[in-house]
This record gives C-alpha cells, structure tokens and sequence, in this order.
C-alpha cells in the first residue's frame, strides 16, 4: 500500500512542478522517477511468497465521490493534500486510472502525466483517453471515465442504508429514554443491510462512514462506527 501510495504522490508533485516549470526541469523528471520507483515496487511484490505477494497484475485508482481509491482502500486522509491530481482527474472527467505490469517510466512521464496535465478539448480532439494514449504509444496505462449510472445507483443504495440505520438508532435511544426495551428486530435488519453495503458497495458506504453532524453527533457516531467496525 505504501508504494502505491508513493506513486500517486509521485503523479502529484509532477503536475504540481507542471504548473510553475517546463516540462525537462529537474525538479518534474524526478517527480516522474520516483513514480516509477514506486510502480515498480508495487509489482515487485507479486515475486514475494505467498501470502505476502499480491494477486493482481495492476495498480488501479480511482475516485469515488471525490475520495481517491486505491486497491478497494478509501484514502481520506491523503486525498485532500493531492490537489494537483485531484484537480487534474475531476477536470479531465476521469473515473479509474489503470497502471499494468511492465510499465516504462516514459509511458508514466509521456503518457498518463501528460495526459492529466492536458485539456479534455484536446484529448476529445484525438478521439478520448484511448487514442489519446495510444498515439503516445502507451500501451500499460489505460483510463476511463466514471460508470456513472453504477456509481449513482451504488451511492444511491449506500445512502438508503444510511439513513436507515441513523433512524433505527434514534428509534432505540427514545425507547431507552421512555424506559422500555427496544426492540431488537429492527437493529438486526438494518445490521444486515449495511453488512450487505460493505460486502458489495464498500467505497460508498465507506465514505459516508465520514460524515459527521454536530446536531446529531451521537446518531452519526454510532453509525460510522458501526460501519468501519464491519
């Protein structure tokens, strides 16, 4: 995790120095180095024994409402500080980045780098991320625009559940209030519901494990809290 954390890193200095210097400065082309370092770190753990190697042959990131992801991990407390990238990757529309197994450092700094750091008139001008890429002679990386009508639904189902399980906690803590014995039903119902959400949708459910309501703090804690525990 770490070394794909590096990389992304990596990705963000370059298009930050992108912005204040020409492309061959020192300060860019080590960026893009150590982007390659990173990937390369990343794959050289598929050679180690299992169970320490990893079971794919890609690196892939994505953004899931707003938040970067990486390997199914939600990476909300990095993901603010990698402006650059960030900016780049909502601007230029772009849902997951893929990185195979065998990609050259002058595919990272001429081709994906290049790509984020170009306007989306230009890439639609040579016919989307594909073309675009595949003039380059980039044949490792591939990226592609969100599945939006997937993302709405899955998000969507993620948010019923939520407000679900913030009203079956404020049933039970009136109940406990009146002094009577809440009942049970309604808990394991919604416990399943959210097991189901972390099963199938857990980037989504994920992230709304981090709201937070000062109005109705307590309600909200144990939700997340419930969430991040399974």
């Amino acid at each position: 995790m770490e070394s794909s954390i590096e990389f992304i890193r990596h990705l963000n200095a370059a298009l930050k120095g992108l912005s204040l210097y020409p492309a061959g400065h020192p300060s860019i082309t080590r960026s893009i180095s150590g982007a390659f370092k990173a990937v390369s770190s990343f794959f050289a753990a598929k050679d180690l024994p299992v169970p320490l190697a990893r079971q794919t042959d890609k690196m892939i990131i994505g953004l899931v409402d707003g938040v970067f992801v990486m390997d199914e991990n939600p990476l909300y407390d990095i993901t603010e500080s990698l402006h650059e990238l960030l900016s780049a990757v909502k601007k230029l529309n772009i849902g997951t980045i893929t990185i195979r197994k065998g990609v050259t450092e002058r595919e990272i700094g001429g081709g994906l780098i290049k790509l984020l750091h170009s306007d989306k008139a230009d890439i639609e001008m040579q016919g989307g991320f594909e073309a675009y890429l595949k003039a380059l002679d980039v044949t490792h990386i591939t990226v592609l625009e969100p599945r939006a009508s997937e993302d709405k639904t899955g998000a969507e189902a993620a948010k019923k559940v939520y407000r679900n399980a913030i009203e079956v906690i404020k049933n039970a803590m009136d109940e406990v209030r009146l002094g009577r014995l809440p009942s049970s039903t309604a808990v394991k119902t919604v416990i399943n519901e959210m097991v189901g959400q972390v099963l199938e949708n857990k980037s989504a459910i994920l992230g709304l494990s981090m709201i937070k309501s000062y109005d109705e703090y307590t309600f909200h804690h144990c939700v997340n809290v419930s969430i991040l525990s399974l």
